[in-house]
């Protein structure tokens, strides 16, 4: 035993480092997803105020779907990810931009746990030590966990279907084949980003498990146990699904891969004269849409809500990536099932979001945000291995001053980039989740100056559900609002657009009426609010 002693020590001893490590780094992970959520992003674009909504309708009475957890929600979404959006403004029962934005966050910093434990697992300690160092500052990562958007779902899916596959790699059996195959189902629900994880499972069973079954059990038996562990992958999969399948079915909710599949008759029609050629076929549509999926790797997402409008690495970092691809596609000709998972599921994403409409939204390829720093982990440690740099006094240094790089380049990316007002992307909605008033008081909500109260009122009914709302025309006077006002008893909110609201406080001021100004110079927005 005393043999045993010197060996077993400095494993203990190298243990406890990289659990102090993980953890520091995983602390950091978390600081940066739930830091000052209301004001970092800036920017608040429509759709991230509808999936505030959508999740938020779920809880209501009058919602569409009521408690419908596996239903549909906006687009033909599943609803998993809107409804656990909700939670935090359904457990402080108020809905604010913090407590929306606050479910995101939490995900983000539960899905650098998991996708921690998967790469520990399928690669060891140290790769997992560089791939925290690089997806914890990642940008990508960080602004779908920093929003209220549902597409940060999709990483703690992969994160724990990658996690139970690994286990299931580890100690082949029909009993985790049906624990990966019920992941793999409420994965699904998350987001359709994880619609291409099963085939990337199914391709690293065939390629490595097939294989050595049948060379280590015979032919026939081998084959009986990948064809029974294949049926309870499939089970799993089915019995997480069913409930969302028959919702979907009985309320006639199609998904969002039908309504943006790009060869669709109607989506033919839109994306044929971008191309620029009249008489585009259906492929060379297909092509053109490739193409403008590629492009997010070197020049950034140009859709205005996700404002990655710029190249999304430094040279070093690219190069960095381009590395850790050669070595993830080296290591699936070895047969690596890890690396055969990681490759299809990053070409399959490529290809998938290739073939939908908004093929250059970063949502559809958000699996990248852990598939590129998990290859750039794997070209670091290739490196450190090349170099035979095995000392811990080089390692910790070098690990030190990368992180500090990447970090420091993705902070001025993240704020030159997400957070500078670009464009007029609010709506009136916005910024009313931005106000300093419990829900409960509002009892009035005006869009004076021609302002839409949003065109579906539902919005402000769920922020304020005891309001009720007007809309007044642009020539409307200030009498007219103040009338408004003075005639409904509580409190009320009055929306400008751009103009001045002077008059109107000035004229409710002198009615006796406590009148609060919100203005906010960088967005289209300005509230009255008004006290009874």
């Amino acid at each position: 035993m005393r043999s045993l002693q010197p060996q077993s020590t400095p494993e203990k001893r190298a243990s406890v480092v990289f659990v102090i490590a993980a953890v520091s780094l995983l602390i950091v992970g978390a600081a940066m997803r739930l830091w000052n959520l209301n004001d970092l992003p800036q920017q608040v674009h429509n759709d991230e105020s509808t999936s505030i909504v959508d999740g938020i309708m779920h809880f209501m009475p009058a919602g569409r779907g009521g408690w419908a957890l596996f239903g549909s929600a906006f687009g033909g979404h599943p609803n998993l990810s809107y409804w656990m959006n909700a939670l935090p403004s359904r457990v402080i029962g108020e809905v604010s931009l913090w407590s929306a934005r606050m479910g995101s966050a939490l995900a983000g910093t539960f899905s650098l746990i998991v996708l921690a434990l998967f790469v520990c697992k399928a690669y060891g300690r140290r790769v997992c030590i560089f791939f925290l160092l690089f997806i914890i500052p990642y940008h990508l990562h960080i602004h779908f966990s920093r929003t209220a958007f549902p597409y940060v779902y999709a990483l703690v899916g992969m994160g724990m279907v990658s996690y139970a596959f690994v286990l299931f790699l580890k100690a082949p059996s029909r009993l985790s084949a049906l624990v990966t195959g019920l992941v793999m189902g409420v994965a699904a629900l998350t987001y359709p980003a994880t619609h291409v994880l099963p085939a990337a499972i199914i391709a690293a069973v065939v390629i490595k498990l097939w294989p050595d079954l049948m060379k280590g059990e015979g032919a026939g038996r081998g084959s009986y146990r990948f064809l029974t562990m294949s049926l309870c992958f499939i089970l799993g999969t089915l019995i997480a699904l069913a409930p969302h399948i028959i919702y979907s079915y009985r309320y006639g909710y199609s998904s969002r891969l039908t309504q943006t599949f790009v060869l669709h008759e109607h989506n033919l029609r839109h994306l044929g004269p971008q191309t620029g050629n009249p008489a585009v076929t259906p492929a060379g549509v297909v092509w053109f849409n490739m193409q403008r999926t590629a492009r997010i790797f070197y020049s950034g997402d140009t859709a205005e809500q996700y404002q990655f409008h710029e190249n999304p690495f430094p040279l070093w970092g690219a190069c960095l990536a381009a590395l850790g691809a050669v070595v993830l596609v080296a290591k699936s000709f070895r047969r690596d099932p890890v690396a055969i998972y990681v490759v299809v599921a990053g070409i399959a994403s490529f290809v998938a979001s290739g073939l939908m409409v908004e093929g250059n939204f970063s949502p559809h390829l958000i699996l990248f945000a852990v598939i590129t720093p998990l290859a750039m982990a794997l070209a670091v440690d290739k490196i450190v291995g090349w170099l035979r740099l095995n000392y811990i006094v080089v390692l910790v240094p070098l690990s030190v001053a990368l992180g500090v790089v990447w970090a420091d380049w993705n902070w001025k990316f993240y704020n030159r980039v997400v957070s500078t007002d670009r464009s007029r992307l609010t709506r009136a909605v916005t910024y009313l989740l931005r106000l300093p008033i419990t829900t409960k008081e509002v009892t009035t909500v005006i869009g004076a100056a021609g302002v839409d109260v949003y065109p579906d009122e539902s919005y402000y009914q769920l922020i304020y559900p005891r309001s009720k709302q007007f809309q007044l025309g642009k020539d409307a006077s200030v009498a007219q609002v103040v009338e408004l006002v003075v005639k409904r008893p509580g409190s009320a909110v009055v929306v400008e657009d751009e103009g001045s609201v002077d008059q109107v406080r000035q004229e409710l001021e002198k009615l006796g009426k406590k009148v609060d100004l919100y203005r906010y110079p960088q967005f289209p927005a300005i509230y009255l609010y008004v006290h009874e």
